[in-house]
């Protein structure tokens, strides 16, 4: 059994690491929702979405979290996306259909990435490229690290264009 010191480290480390993380990637936070965490890199044009550990999100979540980020963004602004997924975080089928098709998929988003560190995500996700066919590119990872590169090779070779 876990002592009241062991206890009280974890959450610690819960509440500040993800902290750490996202600052060390250039990510501020700016908006805190009861399911989630919009954090935005200013300087690659990407948004974060980090969905809370053990929170379901339905219809009504996913109009709140388009709404807020809508909210923003220059009315006009495309950005590059990154979901992170965390430990029993979970989507239900009216929210995945809703963002596969939602404004701020269609009209705001260049590239989307997905970060999760399990396997149920990695399948679920799979399953929802195939069965939504959200029309940007999307692509999932293991780390944010790698999610973030891809999204600055993306952003390179569009500034190419």
């Amino acid at each position: 059994m876990l002592g009241v010191k062991r206890l009280f480290q974890l959450a610690v480390e819960i509440y500040y690491f993800p902290l750490l993380i996202m600052e060390e990637f250039g990510f501020v936070l700016k908006k805190e929702l009861d399911f989630a965490k919009i954090w935005i890199n200013s300087e690659y044009g990407i948004i974060l979405i980090d969905f809370l550990p053990y929170q379901t999100v339905g219809l009504k979540e996913a109009q709140i979290l388009e709404s807020n980020i809508l909210q923003l963004l220059d009315k006009e602004e495309k950005v590059f996306g990154i979901t992170r997924l965390n430990d029993g975080s979970d989507m239900d089928d009216k929210a995945r259909e809703y963002f596969a098709k939602c404004s701020l998929t269609v009209k705001h988003t260049k590239a989307l990435a997905a970060v999760f560190d399990n396997l149920g995500h990695r399948i679920l996700y799979n399953v929802y490229l195939k069965i939504n066919k959200p029309g940007i590119p999307m692509k999932g990872f293991a780390n944010l690290q790698k999610a973030v590169n891809w999204l600055v090779e993306k952003k390179s070779i569009e500034s190419l264009r």
